[in-house]
């Protein structure tokens, strides 16, 4: 049976495939350049369209199509409805793995029948279950997935091939959904190549830049016309009509960054955006590159803080310095930005390539490695992204005992033994544990409010064990971790022998989420009371605190928060949105002033709230009892589904009256707003361990 092989790069943004032709990797070539734009769409015909087309489509009608799928791999929940048809995030990639399939059938004018072997990238700090999706969307598409290797991995191998092998490489690969950093070595010895360490952030990417600049374009808009693009109740169009000019506004935003990589001014011109007032609103408008990086100065701290701390652990941990690097590659279309660029090359004194496509790095390693794979040889020594173990009692503290350390080359198996904690113990469980991201330091399991640092994978309750004093009894826990990263977790009684396994797969982790109810995502509308009674000390303790909520306590990727601020009467400073920047700059325009009408405010929580397919929470911060009285309104959202969270600070709130607006036990009183932070930790806790 005749067979194919080829390199994909699945990018958050665009795809990118590569097949061997003498010798050297050769780009696919799809409709419209080598870029294939990881978009789907379902036009009126029921028909799903992929890449360009489905890209074009999506702009005039967003709600029929998915674009930036990857970064909810491995959210089991997630799903999009397109008309009639439902996508998950593996549906998704499957559908643009198909068309790159279909491509390269014709390209290479083989049949359907033909066998095409893939090697697929992934993030370096997706966690297991994201990778079990990317190859099982593989799988679907009907591909025969060779292997997965981390982005970073597949670039240093292509990189290295050019450069001074002697010495470590660092891979910075900011791409459209992820950042990944990756420090490498080649070992010449077996003609291969080892990751010495990785980091990342799983959510910063071209997308957040994207939308920090489409937050500037709305501000203008408002500045400008009075029209609020916040959210489309606030806007007074349609949903659809709204979308559209969303869908606008990001492409715009996201052809303004590319070109900002090469200009130091764009200029944007997008004849009628929308109509108001009876005429067409026409977006005119200059962006300096100075004013890009004044507005992307929040990712940009993001990025170079990890960057430095990361340089700052090989110091530490390994005694590496800055000398030992030979080069620096850079990776992922956003790393095309200057400043970034600028910001990296002041850090190192080595070598930073820019002869090297960043654009097509990933794919062209990829298509390496498969080539290599085919004919039997392994090109990668890869590293355990994350450490993994199990739940340990020790100095009356629950800690994460590691038993594979993050680092550790896999395939591999390790072995810890564990004692029983008392007299004639029969049963024991093992809780599973995955080193939480940014927790690879953190030996708790949980915090003060019971909040798990580290994602839990599954429990093993292990029977038969011998009977014996406390500590006697012996059990041996080992780690097995295949070259596919598949993880297999054994607990074995040393005198019995009773033994008991544990696979973990997604459906193990997706039970997992589903028990703890962490995953299921929430539409959060915080209504803070900006009365009178709030000005001073107490409206800015108020504002920092829901600045905590926005930055440090949601993970905004999954769940979306709004603010609607309310005296008089409500204002909506924030429609929901995934973006904790302008949430807080939100906060800015926030001024105590006039009474205390709760009413409506709820009423406009209420009409955020209408088209959420979400979990729908309301929390009502104030000091102070309302003018109204919202009792009867609050109960009817509840009845309708809204869970309402009301926190009342100071002497002039009345308990019986906070809870008449809440849910069950969903009430707090506090003494100041200089408790706020503390509460909300509290309420975030709990309601994330409510289920869906």
């Amino acid at each position: 049976m005749e067979q194919l092989t080829i390199g994909i790069d699945l990018g958050t943004t665009n795809t990118l495939a590569a097949y061997m032709k003498q010798g050297k990797p050769t780009l696919l070539k799809f409709t419209g350049g080598i870029l294939l734009p990881s978009v789907i769409y379902v036009n009126e015909a029921n028909e799903i369209l992929v890449g360009k087309k489905a890209k074009k489509q999506y702009i005039f009608y967003p709600s029929a199509g998915v674009k930036s799928s990857k970064t909810w791999m491995g959210q089991t929940d997630k799903k999009w409805l397109c008309r009639d048809r439902e996508f998950s995030p593996v549906d998704v990639a499957t559908e643009v793995l198909k068309e790159v399939k279909s491509t390269v059938l014709k390209k290479m004018r083989c049949d359907e029948n033909t066998v095409v072997n893939a090697v697929i990238t992934y993030p370096a700090y997706f966690h297991g279950n994201q990778i079990e999706d990317t190859k099982q969307a593989g799988i679907n598409a009907g591909l025969n997935v060779l292997r997965l290797v981390p982005e970073p991995m597949a670039a240093a191998i292509f990189a290295l091939k050019e450069f001074d092998q002697r010495k470590k490489i660092l891979i910075v690969d900011l791409g459209g959904g992820t950042f990944d950093l990756s420090l490498m070595e080649a070992d010449i010895a077996n003609n291969s190549y080892r990751t010495i360490d990785l980091d990342g952030d799983p959510k910063l990417g071209g997308d957040d830049f994207d939308e920090l600049i489409m937050n500037y374009f709305k501000d203008c808009i408002l500045d400008e016309t009075g029209v609020d693009l916040t959210s489309h109740k606030a806007s007074g169009f349609g949903f659809d009509e709204y979308s559209t000019v969303m869908s606008k506004l990001i492409n715009l935003a996201e052809e303004a960054k590319i070109e900002l990589s090469s200009v130091e001014e764009h200029e944007i011109d997008e004849p009628t955006l929308f109509v108001y007032g009876g005429k067409d609103y026409d977006l005119n408008m200059s962006l300096s590159r100075d004013r890009f990086n004044h507005i992307c100065q929040p990712l940009y701290e993001r990025i170079f803080s990890r960057l430095d701390d990361f340089i700052a652990r090989q110091k530490t941990e390994r005694s590496l310095t800055l000398d030992d690097i030979g080069t620096i590659v850079l990776a992922g279309g956003s790393c095309e930005i200057p400043y970034i660029m600028e910001e990296i090359q002041k850090r190192f004194s080595c070598e930073i390539d820019t002869e090297l496509d960043k654009e097509t790095l990933v794919v062209n390693g990829a298509c390496l490695v498969a080539d290599n794979e085919e004919k039997g040889i392994n090109l990668i020594h890869d590293v355990i992204s994350h450490s993994l173990g199990v739940e340990s009692y020790e100095n009356n503290t629950d800690i994460l005992s590691k038993i594979i350390e993050k680092g550790t080359e896999y395939p591999c198996q390790m072995t810890r033994e564990y004692q029983t904690v008392y007299d004639n113990q029969e049963v024991v469980e093992i809780e599973i544990y995955e080193a939480g991201v940014d927790r690879e330091h953190v030996r708790e399991i949980r915090d003060e409010q019971g909040q798990e640092y580290h994602k839990h994978y599954g429990t093993i309750t292990l029977t038969g064990i011998k009977k014996a004093k406390a500590g006697e009894a012996r059990i041996n826990v080992t780690f097995s971790y295949d070259v596919n990263r598949c993880l297999t977790i054994t607990a074995e009684d040393v005198d019995t022998h009773a033994k008991k396994s544990l696979t973990v797969t997604k459906e193990t982790v997706a039970k997992e989420q589903k028990a703890g109810g962490t995953q299921q995502p929430m539409d959060i509308v915080v209504l803070l009371d900006s009365s009178g009674s709030m000005y001073g000390p107490a409206i800015k303790e108020a504002k920092q605190a829901c600045q905590y909520l926005f930055n440090e306590l949601i993970d905004l990727k999954l769940h979306r928060i709004a603010l609607i601020n309310f005296e008089n009467k409500p204002y909506l400073c924030s429609s929901l949105s995934h973006d904790a920047f302008a949430l807080t700059k939100c906060l800015d325009k926030i001024s105590a002033d006039g009474g205390t009408n709760m009413i409506p405010a709820f009423k406009m929580a209420r009409d955020i709230l209408t088209d959420s397919t979400s979990n729908k929470v309301v929390i009502v911060v104030t000091d102070g009892d309302p003018w109204d009285e919202p009792e009867s309104f609050a109960k009817r959202m509840i009845e309708a589904g809204v869970r309402i969270i009301a926190i009342g600070a100071g002497n002039s709130i009345k308990t019986k009256n906070l809870q008449a607006i809440a849910s069950p036990d969903d009430y707090y009183k506090i003494n100041n707003m200089q408790e706020l932070k503390e509460t909300f930790k509290t309420v975030v806790n709990k309601i994330m361990e409510a289920k869906a």
